[in-house]
């Protein structure tokens, strides 16, 4: 199977996000993986910023065989309301 927190790690490793939680990883008929997860990201991140961390996320997940990537950008300094955001 995935590991969710190794894939985790490796987003916050390989990419400016400061924190990644809510993370959830599906597949389809067994052929299709898919992957949702949730990014913390500094306060003064562009949308320029965002668009780039969002591409770089979708390729780190593609070399992990997970097909279809959907993300849920948080500010650092926004109020989360996942009892898990640090995590």
């Amino acid at each position: 199977g995935i590991d969710i927190k190794k894939l985790q790690q490796k987003l916050v490793e390989q990419t400016e996000a400061l924190a990644v939680h809510h993370t959830h990883v599906w597949t389809l008929e067994g052929e299709k993986n898919f992957l949702s997860t949730h990014l913390i990201i500094p306060d003064q991140f562009s949308k320029e910023d965002i668009i780039k961390l969002k591409s770089q996320v979708k390729n780190l997940m593609a070399a992990e065989k997970i097909d279809h990537v959907t993300v849920e950008i948080e500010y650092e300094n926004e109020d989360c309301e996942d009892k898990n955001c640090d995590a």
